[in-house]
């Protein structure tokens, strides 16, 4: 009753109210809250028709925050960040830190790396093959190797004297190291061993330069080297030309991306078409000239069963061409409209360069907050045995001490001395410390700190591609028809909403791809777990649940990422636009489909050309000699070719967000509005022009015959037609 006087009262002129009778007006006014006459729609993309969403999901993801930073704060407290940095001894003691078990003066008198303990702040761990066996997993090998380390002043470096080797000894006991294998470098209070080190022991250097001179893979290396070294200014300019490639050949794209479509359409038609032919004219040419016993006999029917797939594939293809024409013009002007969004607001490019600084920051900030965890907990004594690298004196004839280090291989093989070797140890056991986990909720705070990084990552991707469809949004919904135009700023004041009104809406549909991600790690860990075993049903299932959570995941990213469009197009919550956004894709299936594959296409044969003009660009300059006197290097052109499809993608990604965006509103635009003053279409002419000709000739059953009609209109404009009031019925 009430919704009926609201539609009546809608439709009366304030000079007609004193027609209804008061109970009715106050009614009417009380349900309606309509003074007269109705507010239009706000246009989309506008800060008029902003309005916040997912409040809820926002708040839930501040809590989330806030317990990330309780665990991170849990991390820091009760983890040993020192540990983190300096590293820990076989003893427990943090290197330059002061502990308990801190060796005394006299123990570190016999030491000859350091004196003072808080000046030792590297730490040098034992490289000895006699400490392994073949059989150990790398895990295992590196968590003994661990437990060895020696805080020392400065990394050890080997004097390369097989018999009198460098050593390093333990604080308090008999035991020293020897120091033959590799020099090393300090990296992160590290002493990382140098393989590539001249000091190495003479025999592991001649095996070295046995193998380098058998495969010449040294004078490979000093050859790359070298033309690194020679055109390393080339690779410079090469990003610059890349760059400036990528802005001009989009540029150019909207005036020639009807060419490269058909082209790319032609040359797929083409290597179906010649694919087929090639394989029935080899299989016909085997009947004519093979010999009855030649092997190639065999593989006459699976040519003509490949020929025959690829014609079919070709005939397909050439049928969805013929049916599909005008969505494909419809997609190449999408192309056009999203490369005029591009070349109108190049400030849109910033965006993917600050999502990748704030990833970065992401991950370096999960990465420690992990370590530090792991690092959390008490240490411990800890014995265990391993094959014993050291003997007791060797002595020469002269009972002279020659080496208390010296395994038992190059002890035999000295020469000109008489040995007496007494007392050989195989075994060992080493009284080393390790951190025990007495943490409690460790495990789970780990999988929360790595499921705050994925959600994280998921967030500023989610932000990202909101800023650009917020820039794409404003551009097609300017003005309706030609002419249009993004405002000033429209990239920072995409972000600005995209922080003010939808932070939410992108931490919910980022929530739901961490969650989806999270559970993918944990079932590769649980699969990795099983492909150890004998099951073969089980890891079948294993891999098929794998299958399954990488579709679900790439559904639920496509059911974002238009969601996120819709939320800027519509300012409605994320399940609304989602919603919204799977019934205009369906209702627009055949649009959507041939605009996505054509996007496609074109976007990897534009990353291929880019990349091959700056590749001939960059041998230009190594030709004219101009910036190296070198005529042809190899690697730097590999390397310029790996930066020019880097800086190629980077632009078609945002490309394609764009055209993702520019293809969505479109779909938005022919189902909301109908071509009106008051609802009229914001599409240009060509697309115009398209549906037009779509149009024409088609009767009442199918769809509508009316002409589409784009006019541009002035709001002030008061030539428009007024509301036709209902007259209703006499007092």
């Amino acid at each position: 009753f009430f919704s009926r006087l609201c539609t009546c009262s809608l439709h009366r002129t304030p000079s007609e109210w004193h027609l209804v009778d008061p109970f009715t007006l106050s009614a009417t006014m009380a349900c309606c809250s309509c003074c007269g006459e109705r507010k239009p729609k706000p246009v989309p993309g506008t800060k008029e028709s902003r309005s916040c969403t997912d409040c809820l999901c926002l708040l839930v993801w501040l809590i989330f925050t806030a317990a990330w930073v309780f665990v991170s704060v849990m991390a820091f407290t009760y983890g040993n960040t020192d540990w983190v940095l300096y590293g820990m001894d076989y003893e427990g003691n943090v290197c330059s830190k002061e502990s308990a078990t801190t060796p005394n003066v006299t123990d570190l008198a016999d030491n000859n790396y350091g004196k003072n303990w808080t000046s030792r702040k590297l730490i040098w761990y034992p490289l000895d093959t006699d400490l392994f066996t073949a059989a150990e997993s790398p895990t295992t090998k590196l968590q003994t190797l661990l437990k060895l380390g020696i805080c020392v002043d400065a990394c050890p470096v080997p004097n390369g004297d097989l018999i009198r080797p460098t050593k390093v000894k333990w604080y308090s006991e008999p035991r020293e190291w020897n120091v033959w294998y590799a020099s090393s470098t300090p990296i992160l209070n590290r002493c990382i061993p140098d393989l590539q080190s001249n000091l190495t022991t003479p025999v592991v250097r001649a095996l070295a330069e046995s193998f380098i001179a058998d495969t010449g893979i040294g004078s490979l290396f000093q050859y790359l080297e070298a033309e690194l070294l020679d055109g390393i200014w080339v690779m410079v300019i090469g990003i610059g030309t890349g760059v400036v490639l990528c802005f001009v050949w989009i540029f150019f794209l909207k005036f020639t991306v009807t060419f490269f479509v058909h082209l790319v359409l032609l040359i797929v038609l083409a290597l179906f078409t010649g694919g087929s032919v090639l394989l029935f004219w080899r299989a016909e040419y085997i009947k004519l000239y093979a010999a009855q016993d030649d092997p190639w006999q065999s593989y006459i029917i699976w040519f003509q069963i490949g020929g025959g797939i690829l014609g079919v594939f070709a005939i397909i293809f050439l049928l969805l061409i013929i049916f599909m024409w005008r969505r494909i013009q419809v997609a190449i002007q999408i192309l056009k409209l999203s490369a005029d969004v591009i070349t109108t607001t190049p400030t849109i490019l910033i965006i993917p360069v600050l999502a990748v600084i704030l990833i970065t920051i992401d991950v370096v900030y999960s990465v420690f907050v992990g370590i530090t965890l792991y690092s959390a907990g008490e240490v411990v004594p800890d014995n265990f045995t391993i094959s014993a690298p050291w003997l007791q004196p060797v002595l020469n004839t002269t009972n002279q001490l020659l080496n208390s280090g010296v395994d038992l291989t190059n002890g035999l093989n000295l020469t000109n001395a008489t040995v007496n070797i007494t007392g050989i140890d195989t075994t060992a056991v080493i009284n080393t410390s390790y951190i025990k986990d007495t943490f409690n909720f460790k495990l789970l705070f780990q999988l929360f700190n790595l499921f705050e990084f994925l959600w994280a990552m998921g967030l500023v991707n989610a932000i990202a591609f909101m800023t650009m469809a917020f820039v794409t949004v404003m551009y097609y919904f300017s003005v309706p028809g030609d002419g249009k135009k993004a405002p000033i700023g429209a990239t920072f004041t995409g972000l600005w909403w995209t922080l003010r009104y939808h932070l939410g809406t992108v931490a919910m549909g980022s929530f739901i791809i961490a969650v989806i991600q999270l559970i993918r790690i944990i079932a590769s860990y649980i699969q990795s777990k099983v492909e150890q075993s004998q099951n073969d049903a089980a890891k079948w299932i294993g891999r098929c649940i794998q299958c399954y959570l990488a579709c679900l995941e790439r559904i639920v990213t496509w059911i974002n990422k238009n969601a996120y469009i819709i939320c800027c197009i519509e300012s409605s919550s994320f399940c609304s636009s989602a919603a919204t956004a799977v019934g205009l894709l369906l209702s627009n299936l055949a649009d959507v489909s041939a605009a996505n594959f054509i996007a496609d296409a074109i976007f990897i044969f534009c990353k291929i050309c880019i990349t091959g003009l700056n590749v001939a660009i960059m041998y230009g300059l190594f030709q004219t000699g101009l910036v190296s006197e070198t005529k042809v290097l190899f690697l730097p052109l590999i390397l310029g070719g790996f930066i020019s499809w880097t800086l190629a993608s980077v632009f078609m990604h945002v490309y394609d967000a764009v055209q993702d965006t520019a293809l969505m509103c479109y779909c938005w635009d022919k189902e909301n509005n109908n071509g009106s003053d008051e609802k009229p279409y914001y599409f240009n002419s060509r697309l115009q022009s398209i549906l037009n000709k779509y149009n024409e000739g088609r009767d009442h059953k199918g769809r509508s015959t009316r002409k589409v009609h784009v006019a541009v209109s002035d709001p002030g404009d008061e030539s428009a037609p007024a509301l036709t009031p209902d007259k209703g019925p006499s007092p």
